[in-house]
């Protein structure tokens, strides 16, 4: 790092720092064609199941897009940033050198296990859960199917009852008894698949549900996991600030160490002319006529010029010290 760390290059420094934790969530980005495909596959979701993974895939899009937008416009190449920071590193006192380093290291653990559960825990269990909606799916059609039949043929048991108290014929109350019974033999069957439909679409809504609770699982362990990461992202955030101040304040006391000797060496050197000029008065004194004229004059003269060159040096050492305040 330049020995002379302007207050814009701390700022400017420090906002790169902020982007280091957006570049890692542009990973995501690579994720985005993924979950466009859980979205495609899910299309046997319950409409409210199917909005809600919609709009989350949306934010995602929404807030992946911010974040690049903002690391365009502020984030130098990878190389330079890399660079910046090892100088600043180079300036850490060996408490913080080991404190960064524990940071950095246990940051990639827990980006590795977060890439593991993004990338290998959660499309497995979407895809299971697809599976099994779909599967579910099938079921509730052939129970649709099922209640359909069973719903006929309890309208038809109904209207045989109705004829049999209409009717006072033997012949036609036996056809009608007849038929009533096996209307009843039919009901039973359908009654038994009905059954056996109902306990399959239970037994895959409770599978269903654990998957969920894995699912949820997963996500609770990635947001602590995202929380441990930006919680260490700022405490190396507050170190890089700390070294970066502190070195501002090392500078800013070197310079007025420097303002100080070019104010005292100023101080000396006019003393010094001074000195010269008093000398130069008291041999006047014993210079005789004409040759002690001529060199007052001269003497004068010269006096006005080095108080003229005084004047504009200590202008200079005036303009350079402001400057550098």
């Amino acid at each position: 790092m330049p020995e002379e760390i302007k207050e814009s290059q701390i700022k400017e420094f420090l906002k790169r720092v902020e982007v280091r934790t957006m570049k890692k969530d542009l990973q995501r980005l690579r994720e985005i064609e993924a979950l466009e495909e859980r979205e495609r596959v899910v299309k046997l979701k319950t409409g409210k199941e199917e909005k809600k993974e919609k709009e989350k895939l949306e934010r995602i899009k929404e807030e992946t897009e911010e974040r690049k937008k903002v690391v365009g416009k502020i984030s130098p190449s990878i190389g330079e940033e890399k660079k910046e920071i090892e100088e600043i590193k180079e300036k850490a006192e060996e408490p913080e050198r080991q404190k960064i380093l524990y940071l950095k290291t246990e940051n990639l653990t827990l980006e590795k296990q977060l890439q593991e559960l993004q990338r290998k825990e959660e499309p497995p269990l979407l895809l299971e859960k697809n599976k099994l909606l779909r599967k579910k799916t099938g079921v509730e059609k052939k129970l649709k199917n099922i209640l359909k039949k069973e719903k006929k043929i309890e309208d038809e048991q109904k209207f045989i009852s109705e004829k049999e108290k209409e009717t006072n014929i033997q012949k036609e109350k036996q056809k009608l008894e007849k038929r009533r019974w096996e209307l009843g033999e039919e009901r039973k069957k359908i009654e038994r698949k009905r059954w056996v439909e109902e306990k399959e679409i239970e037994e895959l809504e409770n599978q269903i549900k654990g998957i969920e609770g894995n699912y949820q699982k997963i996500l609770t362990e990635e947001s602590k996991l995202k929380e441990k990461i930006k919680e260490n992202d700022i405490s190396l955030k507050s170190i890089y600030e700390k070294i970066i101040e502190r070195e501002e304040k090392k500078r800013q006391i070197e310079e007025e160490q420097k303002r100080l000797e070019a104010l005292k060496w100023a101080e000396e050197e006019s003393k010094r002319k001074e000195g010269i000029r008093q000398r130069e008065r008291a041999k006047r004194k014993i210079v005789p006529g004409s040759i002690k004229e001529k060199l007052t004059m001269k003497l004068e003269n010269t006096s006005e010029e080095e108080e003229k060159e005084r004047k504009k040096f200590l202008e200079r050492v005036e303009k350079w010290t402001e400057k550098h305040d």
